[in-house]
């Protein structure tokens, strides 16, 4: 996969998952919703 590509696909899900937190804590929802099926690719968090 390209290294670019493998990028944008990380901070979108960090962006997504920064919002799905914040959303929580403003109680506009429930429970942060898990990401893990909808990206396609998977994502390695260590770095």
């Amino acid at each position: 996969m390209d290294a670019d590509l493998k990028a944008a696909i990380k901070n979108e899900a960090i962006h997504l998952a920064k919002k799905a937190v914040t959303d929580v804590k403003k109680k506009k929802a429930k429970n942060v919703p898990r990401f893990k099926q909808s990206l396609g690719a998977k994502i390695n968090f260590q770095n």
